[in-house]
């Protein structure tokens, strides 16, 4: 399931299933890529960066998730409309602007309101709600301070 998922986010249509894999691997994430077609390793340092900085901020170390890029991962596995989705503790299928949003739901606990789940997403992704720098800066000052 994963690999097809791979070879669909890639949009390759001539991958075959034992060449996707999660090839890059950091600390923190298992990127998917394909060994003719690998991601840019300033793609997968800037999402080991992202990961790691949105790990501290929750206060989490959870093992290396993993994170299929790629709009046709997320329409193969989200609700339709969806820039991506995450399984808490498991799987991340997103495009890359909507990374750092899916990683918070990917590593913070998972509550019954998921409007403080959506909220805490977009705060500390600085998403859509344009999120004040100066508020997310005091954040992460107090959680490095930890």
């Amino acid at each position: 399931m994963r690999r097809a998922a791979l070879c669909a986010l890639l949009g390759l249509t001539a991958c075959a299933l034992e060449d996707a894999d999660l090839e890059q691997r950091t600390a923190h994430l298992n990127l998917g890529s394909r060994v003719d077609a690998p991601l840019c390793l300033g793609t997968v340092r800037a999402a080991e960066l992202e990961a790691e900085r949105i790990q501290l901020l929750l206060g989490t170390t959870p093992g290396p998730s993993d994170v299929y890029l790629g709009i046709d991962a997320v329409r193969e596995n989200c609700i339709e409309g969806a820039t991506g989705c995450a399984y808490f503790g498991e799987v991340v299928y997103t495009d890359f602007p909507s990374l750092s949003h899916e990683l918070v739901h990917a590593y913070a606990q998972p509550t019954d309101l998921p409007f403080l789940e959506e909220g805490l997403a977009e705060a500390l992704s600085g998403g859509a709600w344009k999120t004040s720098t100066s508020g997310v800066a005091e954040f992460e000052a107090r959680a490095r301070a930890r």
